[in-house]
């Protein structure tokens, strides 16, 4: 009886690791416009916003991606193999793509918080 897990892992993790780096190269080049909208004349604060959601995006996505190999189970012919592949990438696309909401709606919230804020300090003009 043959073990497909190791050809499994070879073809899960690079698409995994691909899918993650794509979509978060896009988030962060189009998050900077998303986040100069509701963070108002504070680049600094937008870049910086914009460079930590995509390391925290990039550890929590490609930890995960990781740490599902231990949860494999033996996989024994290539139609088993095809499932759990769809499975997990099915399941990785499902996290990334509810990572983007979360990020999205973190950020408003964030960027509401610190309008108010910045609002309310008296200028110096």
């Amino acid at each position: 009886m043959e073990n497909y897990n190791i050809i499994g892992y070879c073809i899960y993790l690079p698409i995994t690791f691909y899918m993650t780096i794509v979509v978060g190269k896009i988030c962060y080049l189009h998050g900077e416009i998303y986040l100069s909208r509701i963070i108002h004349d504070k680049p600094e604060i937008v870049a910086s916003m914009n460079k930590l959601l995509l390391l925290g995006y990039y550890l929590l996505n490609l930890g995960y991606a990781a740490v599902t190999l231990s949860f494999w189970h033996e996989v024994n012919n290539p139609a088993g193999l095809i499932a759990i592949l769809c499975t997990k990438l099915g399941i990785i696309i499902t996290f990334l793509g509810v990572m983007h909401v979360n990020n999205m709606l973190v950020t408003y919230l964030i960027s509401k918080k610190l309008n108010k804020q910045l609002s309310l300090k008296p200028s110096l003009s």
